[in-house]
């Protein structure tokens, strides 16, 4: 799968971001049953794309999913959910609408969970990266505020995730069961 690269904006420098494509194969079927607690969408076909990784050095991965569907994409993008395992389950920790692909899962932490940084673009707004950070409970999304945007010539380090080119013809199918 050919990797997106991230847009250089303002002279933020992502020469230090690793880039990684989605995972290809479908994830256990207690994230699948999680996905579909989480997204209400019987009426289309919705495709998703997503990563593992351990956001609050536990040992234990949460799983980012980006999620492709006429009922949640629109001009500025689509939906991220964050899942976090619980025992044999996954339970849905975040939910931020209108988002771009890559995520950065930044080095930088709150409340001891790594930020995200996300890039917005498309609908009437000029592309701009925004801090997401870790209340204690849930990534507020408060995107649009002078404090959740990464100043000018800022250098972030960590990784891309979901580095894919979206295409509405890949990704993983989500199931009705």
């Amino acid at each position: 799968m050919p990797k997106k690269k991230l847009p250089s904006v303002r002279e933020i420098n992502l020469e230090n971001i690793e880039y990684i494509s989605s995972a290809t194969e479908p994830p256990d079927p207690a994230i699948q049953a999680a996905i579909r607690q989480a997204i209400d969408a019987r009426a289309e076909t919705i495709r998703y794309y997503y990563n593992s990784v351990d956001l609050n050095s536990d040992r234990r991965s949460e799983v980012i999913i980006y999620a492709v569907g006429s009922s949640i994409c629109g001009s500025g993008g689509c939906t991220l959910y964050v899942f976090e395992p619980r025992g044999a389950t996954y339970s849905l920790i975040a939910k931020i609408p209108t988002t771009t692909n890559p995520i950065i899962i930044s080095d930088e932490k709150t409340n001891g969970w790594n930020d995200l940084i996300i890039l917005t673009e498309g609908g009437s707004l000029p592309p701009n990266y925004w801090r997401i950070r870790f209340d204690g409970n849930t990534y507020v999304d408060n995107r649009y505020t002078a404090e959740s945007e990464i100043p000018d010539r800022t250098t972030i380090t960590g990784k891309a995730v979901i580095a894919n080119t979206i295409d509405p013809k890949t990704g993983i199918v989500l199931e009705d069961n």
